[in-house]
């Protein structure tokens, strides 16, 4: 399809001429007439605060709205139709941001940094959804050069990069905040030697202590130079040691919160040297009100009174991911004003949870947080994309989450009531390519029988049945009589099924109809074994030496290949090495499995050490009796009792 532009859009000429080449469509050149019927002619009214509205009239396509990236949600609604319905259609749409900003934080830190080109491509999904708003989440995987080590060997991105990446957002109306740390979260970059003096703990800077501001100095010059935007946003949450390491060496113990503040205002004063208006996760300033520490036990009538005022002009980041009660997020915006004129709200994609996304409970804690929001007058929100240990979910597995948050930051509908509205997935589909019915196929893999409803624990039983040594078996008790075999079996048949109709299906669904298939097949295999071994049933450990074993290592491989070229479109090419390491693991101990079986089948040992050790429910839930999974998201915590990663 062809499109004119009429010169009241002129300023979205650029943006609009990716979008319709990505759809196989063309804009015509500037100066061309714009008098013909079968080819719609753009319009762009700037009218309005907050309300898009769409119509198609006798050729005729008028978007009224004020901001640019409106435009573009309004525009993409229509072009979804005019595939449908054709050029001669007629279309009237009306609809209101909730919030002045809404956007997405995508985690570059976890060994998964996005290629420029997987950004744009965001950008352009961003756009279509009408968010204007984009943080990229760097710890130190981003370019300081007077610290060479500072993000070495992890994918560093240059100035150029992130330049590159800003005047991208620019044509479509979206501001890109630079999202860094500047205490705590950063022990990768701490690890060299050239950065030890600078260390409370591991993973904290010391505060106080001069060399540590020139750092931090290097840092906000670095990112400041690289984006529009004279937002910044400064980290600071889960520095749960501070002032316990180095600091109380040097300086025997302090206020924590005098500590916190002191350092905030010396980080504050280098933002306003570079013009950066700041903003900080929250948590720090409740945990170390807290009695216990916690982020969210605080009372509704928290008086923050009786501690040191917070320096002024920054921003308080709430996250919360964890909780399915509006009145919960409703008596935590109260509290976070009581610190702070300015407040943002960040909830959670749920895509870190281990190797598959974990949608139920994204729906589950989003939708009343985002309420709670918009009636309480919180007006950014942001949702979160981060990936713990690993990247070991693809970003892709989060187009579901983003697309979510987006709809509810303007519609106020959730569309995730109820399944009939899980399967209307239109829009869904029209950008990413796949429908929303296909998405929700993904959930089941830890919200499998014996997780609690929603899977609120966030059970993920995908991550540690993929990584368990069957030999071993530190989950056999856990998962013992769930059916998951027969889940796993289910799951893979409709996938595969998905796939059958969809040819054009993303490889993100070969990729986990191979992981199903690989957990139908493993995910019992260390229970049978056993208890074979045990009863005396020679036959069946014969028939897991000769075919179940070899057929999980084949599974294993291809998995491995999927996932080594999902990572590659996505990311740069550092970080990887963590998960081949991992997987290979996994093939390397079914390989040594298989040998032990054999050995213990020809009558080389009589005895299988492994197989005598009494199996235990790997994390009994003392509080819900009806909950029998677990979570552990931590890879070494999975492969072995043993020490992975202490001395």
């Amino acid at each position: 399809m062809k499109f004119r532009l009429d010169q009241s859009a002129a300023k979205v000429r650029e943006g609009l001429e990716l979008l319709l080449e990505e759809r196989g469509h063309e804009l015509g050149k500037e100066g061309e007439s714009t008098a013909v019927r079968e080819q719609p002619v753009i319009c762009w009214e700037q009218e309005g605060e907050h309300e898009i509205s769409v119509s198609l009239k006798h050729g005729v396509l008028t978007i009224r709205c004020r901001e640019k990236v409106h435009f573009f949600r309004g525009f993409m609604k229509a072009l979804e139709y005019l595939e449908t319905h054709g050029a001669d259609s007629e279309l009237e749409q009306q609809e209101s941001a909730c919030f002045q900003s809404s956007g997405a934080m995508l985690d570059c830190s976890r060994n998964g940094v996005l290629k420029v080109g997987k950004i744009e491509e965001y950008i352009r999904r961003m756009a279509s959804l009408g968010m204007n708003l984009m943080m990229l989440y760097t710890e130190e995987t981003y370019e300081v050069p007077e610290y060479p080590y500072f993000g070495a060997f992890r994918g560093r991105y240059t100035r150029e990069e992130l330049k590159s990446c800003d005047d991208y957002a620019e044509l479509f109306g979206i501001e890109i905040v630079p999202c860094i740390q500047t205490l705590a979260h950063l022990h990768t970059a701490l690890r060299w030697k050239t950065m030890q003096g600078l260390t409370d703990t591991p993973d904290i800077l010391l505060a106080g202590d001069d060399e540590v501001y020139r750092l931090i100095d290097a840092m906000i010059s670095s990112v400041s130079s690289a984006f529009r935007s004279r937002r910044v946003h400064l980290g600071m949450d889960e520095a749960h040691e501070l002032g316990l390491g180095n600091y109380l060496n040097k300086n025997g113990y302090q206020n924590r919160f005098e500590i916190m503040n002191s350092h905030l205002q010396r980080v504050l004063s280098i933002c306003r040297k570079y013009g950066m208006e700041p903003m900080i996760w929250s948590d720090m300033y409740f945990r170390l009100k807290s009695p216990s520490g916690d982020y969210y036990d605080l009372p509704p009538e928290t008086d923050f009174s009786d501690l040191p005022e917070i320096p002024k002009g920054v921003a308080m980041v709430y996250w919360d991911y964890y909780h399915d009660e509006k009145k919960h997020y409703e008596n935590y915006i109260r509290l976070h004003k009581k610190l702070s004129d300015q407040t943002l709200f960040a909830g959670g994609a749920w895509i870190w949870n281990g190797v598959a996304p974990n949608y139920s409970w994204m729906a589950a804690t989003l939708m009343p947080a985002l309420e709670a929001c918009r009636e309480n007058g919180v007006s950014e929100v942001i949702c979160t994309f981060w990936q713990d240990n690993g990247a070991e979910t693809p970003m892709t597995a989060g187009n579901l989450s983003l697309t979510t948050f987006a709809e509810a930051c303007f519609s106020g509908e959730s569309g995730l009531q109820g399944e009939e509205q899980r399967a209307d997935g239109d829009y869904m589909e029209f950008l990413w390519g796949d429908g929303r019915e296909a998405w929700w196929l993904l959930d089941r893999f830890d919200n499998v029988p014996g997780a609690g409803k929603n899977n609120r624990y966030a059970d993920n039983p995908s991550k540690f049945l993929l990584y368990q040594d069957v030999m071993l078996g530190l989950f056999d008790e856990q998962i013992r009589d769930l059916g998951l075999t027969e889940h796993y079996q289910k799951l893979a048949e409709e996938l595969a099924d998905y796939r059958s109709r969809h040819s054009g299906a993303h490889v993100l669904f070969e990729y986990y109809e191979v992981l199903a298939r690989l957990l139908e097949q493993k995910a019992e295999l260390g229970i049978r074994i056993h208890d074979s071994y045990h009863s005396g049933d020679r036959d069946y450990l014969a028939e897991a030496e000769q075919n179940g074993i070899p057929a999980c290592i084949r599974l294993t491989e291809r998995l491995a290949d999927l996932r080594q070229g999902i990572w590659m479109e996505e990311c740069k090419v550092f970080g990887y090495e963590v998960l081949d390491i991992r997987l290979a693991g996994v093939r390397a101990r079914l390989e040594y499995a298989g040998k032990r079986l054999t050995q213990y089948l020809s009558g080389e040992t009589d005895c299988l050490p492994e197989l005598e050790e009494k199996r235990l429910v790997y994390a009994p839930d003392q509080s819900d009796g009806s909950h029998a999974l677990c979570s552990c998201n931590f890879w070494q915590n999975i492969v072995s009792a043993g020490n992975i990663a202490g001395i």
